[in-house]
Formats: C-alpha cells, sequence, structure tokens
C-alpha cells in the first residue's frame, strides 16, 4: 500500500479540523482562520491545500459519507445476500463511529444548507444516490420489481428519521431500537411481498 505523501496528510489534517470546527460553530460563521488554527496551520498555508473555504467544506462533506462507506463495505463480502447486505447497511448506519458529536453536528449543518447552496445540493445527490443504490440493489434480490422502490423510500424514511432525532437530542433515541425497528421494516415488508398461497379446499 503506497505511503501517504505530506500534502495528503495535511489535507485529511485540515478536513479532519473542518468537521469539528463545523460541528461547533456551523457553517455561517465557519471561517479558514478557524479551521486553520484547529489544524495548526496558517490561513495562507490552509490556501495552499485547499483554493477556498467551499472546497473544503466539500471536501468535508465526503469525508462523512466516505466514514458511512466504509462501515458498510467491512460488514459484507462477495457472497453477502441481499437480506445480509440490508442488515449491514442498517448496522452501518447507525455505527457509533457516525455519531461522534462533531460529525454528527457537522452532518447537521450539511443537512440544514444543501437546499440553499447548489454546491452542497449536488454532492448531497451523488452521495444520496450511492446509498439508495445499494439499498435497491439488496431490495431487488428479495422483492418483485414493483415493490423495490416502496421499500427502498421506507428504508430510508426511517434511517433519516432516526438520525434526525439524534442530530437533535441524542438522548431521544436508543440506536439498538432504531436498528430492531429497521430490520422489523425489512422482515415484514419483504413478508407482506411473498406470493399468497391459497389454502386447499378454500
Amino acid at each position: 500500500m503506497p505511503r501517504a505523501s505530506l500534502r495528503d496528510i495535511r489535507k485529511q489534517e485540515i478536513i479532519d479540523a473542518a468537521i469539528d470546527v463545523i460541528g461547533e460553530v456551523g457553517l455561517s460563521d465557519l471561517t479558514l482562520n478557524m479551521i486553520g488554527k484547529r489544524a495548526g496551520l496558517s490561513a495562507p498555508l490552509m490556501v495552499h491545500y485547499f483554493e477556498d473555504k467551499s472546497l473544503i467544506i466539500e471536501a468535508s462533506m465526503r469525508r462523512l459519507s466516505a466514514v458511512l462507506g466504509r462501515e458498510f463495505l467491512r460488514r459484507i463480502g462477495p457472497d453477502t445476500g441481499p437480506a445480509e447486505r440490508l442488515d449491514a447497511l442498517i448496522e452501518a448506519c447507525f455505527s457509533m463511529v457516525n455519531f461522534e458529536p462533531g460529525r454528527m453536528g457537522a452532518w447537521l449543518e450539511f443537512w440544514h444548507h444543501i437546499p440553499r447552496k447548489p454546491n452542497l445540493k449536488r454532492l448531497h445527490k451523488a452521495i444520496a444516490a450511492r446509498f439508495w443504490s445499494n439499498v435497491r440493489f439488496a431490495f431487488a434480490g428479495l422483492v418483485p420489481k414493483a415493490a423495490v422502490d416502496d421499500g427502498v423510500q421506507g428504508l430510508s424514511a426511517l434511517i433519516d428519521g432516526f438520525w434526525w432525532r439524534v442530530a437533535i437530542d441524542p438522548e431521544s433515541v436508543d440506536l439498538e431500537q432504531a436498528k430492531r425497528i429497521c430490520r422489523s421494516f425489512v422482515q415484514r415488508y419483504v413478508a407482506s411481498c411473498a406470493p399468497k398461497t391459497t389454502r386447499r379446499g378454500s
């Protein structure tokens, strides 16, 4: 595995610092000086690695998405079936690594600004499309084609709803309960889509 260059290491340090600062002060009040101070770099040196603040913000959103993606990928393998893929995705979504205070605060800030920031909206669409693609692929192996979209929308809404509740009030959500509810939805939805057998004599 190739060693990371000093430039790559510095960029990762800047992104990590940005996520923490975004979680604390939000996007509206975010400055390069704040990020640089947290990363131990001067503002002019920051520009050497990122041309402007918007690029750091986008890179931070990609990093958060990558963390979620890695949590999913490390739970699946080449022989993972569709039901197990959905279970792995649920586990990944509710992994504690996603709910560290800085990361959760940053996600909340991104969600708040996405409707008004075209660059964040485009990035969010790309990230969401990858997520939905994984959910859709798994459901396609469990239910008829016409029922796939409802399964995707239902599970996505449950996960998003729990994430919003955690972001607003972490104490209001038991993550183990959230996972059980999501799994129960999948099991019941798949069962409801199974062909109905006609009892003999009826």
